[in-house]
């Protein structure tokens, strides 16, 4: 951090009245120690900052100003102006006037991830990191998160990026360079559901959204593509919310149930024995008859004691 950040830093701090809450979550990744040591000195110079530290599960490390803007860049040179105007709560009167109307943004039903990468001294990418944090503030349905593509290169590689700014809606849609606020939400809201990614329905069914995931598959007439990563995910929260779906879904819709069981059935022997278990589990709950040769012979085959047991106890729930 530079002399002339820290300056800026302190005058912004002498205009913050209340407390600041940062929740940094660390990860094993050595780039952890980049944004803590970052939180850290911010807190030192401005003391209303709280900063709360906590281990995560995710591969990559990052910090929430909100619950629903994050970073996984260093907010500093020409990145910092943002990050403290949008704290302070300060708007600007150019993007405020690009926002969409607030009736457009209450229709706005489905959470929507938007990826902005930013690169240090870009121009241009101040403005559009405010503008989509503005958008964020306003929508809480929309979860921002600002990334630096040298800081992070795997995740810019990934999703193809090769300029910045560049904002991204859930890998379908990008925008590169300034952004127009209005086309954003309009895109957001007429997505099709069924081309929501595995971030947005992992996101419905962590606040609870289990049913309504459910009945927007049924409404569609299939189950959705991202859904069976849910069902597939290494963590078990996130299996275990994608499970509840499947039973909700069941019960409306015991065709397209079915359908997920039979593509569940074709991973088994490539997934993990966790998500093996799990699998079993759903097959025994599924009270279809044609799961019992195949539940019988996972039971009686060459896999693991608790791979064999869990067969088992799906048999019994599949012959009750």
């Amino acid at each position: 951090m530079t002399p002339e950040e820290k300056e800026t830093i302190r005058q912004w701090a002498g205009r913050i009245s209340g407390p600041v809450a940062i929740n940094l979550q660390v990860t094993n990744d050595d780039r952890s120690a980049v944004l803590e040591t970052f939180c850290t000195e911010f807190q030192k110079i401005a003391p209303m900052v709280r900063v709360k530290k906590q281990d995560h599960s995710d591969p990559l490390p990052s910090f929430w100003i909100t619950d629903n803007i994050g970073y996984q860049t260093v907010p500093a040179g020409l990145e910092l102006r943002p990050f403290l105007d949008f704290l302070e709560g300060r708007e600007d009167e150019a993007i405020l006037a690009g926002l969409p109307d607030a009736e457009l943004l209450d229709r706005i039903r489905i959470p929507a991830y938007l990826t902005v990468f930013v690169a240090p001294q870009c121009p241009v990418c101040p403005q559009t990191v405010s503008s989509v944090l503005l958008l964020a503030r306003r929508c809480p349905k929309i979860l921002a998160t600002v990334v630096d593509g040298m800081l992070f290169p795997e995740l810019a590689s990934v999703a193809n990026v090769r300029s910045a700014p560049t904002v991204i809606l859930e890998d379908r849609f990008r925008w590169i360079g300034a952004v127009d606020l209005r086309e954003i939400v309009r895109v957001i809201e007429s997505r099709d559901p069924s081309h929501l990614g595995v971030q947005t329905l992992q996101q419905m069914i962590e606040t609870g959204n289990a049913e309504a995931l459910a009945g927007m598959m049924a409404q569609s007439g299939g189950p959705f593509p991202a859904f069976m990563d849910l069902l597939l995910h290494p963590k078990w929260p996130v299996r275990l919310g994608a499970m509840v779906a499947l039973e909700f879904l069941s019960e409306t819709r015991p065709d397209l149930s079915i359908q997920i069981l039979e593509a569940l059935w074709n991973r088994f022997e490539a997934a993990g024995n966790d998500v093996k278990g799990d699998i079993l589990y759903l097959l025994g709950e599924s009270k279809q008859a044609g799961m019992m040769e195949r539940l019988t012979a996972v039971h009686t085959g060459d896999y693991p004691e608790a791979i064999r047991e869990a067969a088992g106890d799906a048999l019994e729930a599949l012959e009750s």
